[in-house]
């Protein structure tokens, strides 16, 4: 149906939070997610700078499992692909930051 190929015509960005290091447990700020924001918060929970929240159309916690993020934001796309669209699941990220996991 024209709706369902209109509905696949788009670009989707999700963040998944992967837990903190022991390292970045001790700094002062951390990130702090809030639906689809995340925002840099002090260690008094206090907003830490100004213009550092961030909105995306998918935000994963720290304690979102891999199912969930499947669910929500992939498997709509590999459906597709069965079905003759393209499509395409790409992770992004530096080094160590939990890539593989997330698309496995």
């Amino acid at each position: 149906p024209k709706d369902e190929v209109n509905n696949m015509e788009k670009i989707c960005v999700a963040v998944r939070v992967r837990p903190l290091s022991t390292d970045e447990n001790d700094q002062r700020n951390q990130w702090k997610v809030a639906e689809n924001t995340i925002s840099l918060y002090s260690a008094c929970s206090t907003p830490s700078l100004p213009n550092h929240s961030f909105t995306f159309d998918h935000v994963f916690g720290t304690e979102v499992r891999n199912r969930k993020i499947y669910d929500v934001h992939t498997k709509e796309v590999i459906m597709a692909t069965l079905s003759g669209f393209n499509g395409t699941v790409f992770a992004y990220g530096q080094t160590s930051s939990g890539k593989t996991y997330t698309m496995q």
